[in-house]
């Protein structure tokens, strides 16, 4: 199951939420997880371990049903879909349960935590607005998953 293939990565072949996209998106998990450290000290709801396996399961199940999404889309054979050999292909598993599933769970718990500390008002919203545009142009270059031809 391990990929034996050494291939290039050319980002003009590329969906853009891929590449650039997952650097955007390690770039504001990390940017969250320096913001982090402002937070209060002690146990609050945000970090308390049932919340954390909640969050796990939600984003886990949220990977699983779009891997399982887009295979239903790839057996139609759109032009906007990956082929189901793709979607199958060890490192597109990878890369949407590893990648996605542990920056997903990384993103979630500390911007909810963060997101939750600005509201009561422990850290600046232009500390967050610093912190999470990376985040925000991730989420821009994913909008535009569907438009672009695989």
């Amino acid at each position: 199951m391990l990929e034996g293939r050494i291939l290039p990565i050319m980002p003009d072949k590329q969906s853009p939420a891929f590449m650039p996209g997952d650097i955007f998106l390690a770039i504001g998990a990390f940017q969250g997880l320096i913001l982090a450290r402002k937070l209060p000290e002690g146990m609050f709801w945000y970090n308390r371990f049932a919340t954390q396996v909640a969050l796990i399961i939600v984003v886990l199940s949220i990977a699983t049903v779009l891997f399982c999404l887009e295979i239903q889309a790839g057996k139609t054979e759109s032009e906007l879909s990956f082929p189901v050999g793709a979607i199958l292909s060890p490192t597109k598993i990878y890369h949407d349960f590893v990648v996605v599933g542990v920056f997903g769970y990384i993103v979630v718990s500390t911007y909810m935590a963060i997101i939750y500390n600005v509201i009561v008002g422990h850290i600046s919203k232009s500390d967050l607005a610093k912190a999470i545009w990376p985040l925000m142009l991730w989420i821009a270059l994913l909008s535009t998953e569907t438009l672009w031809p695989y």
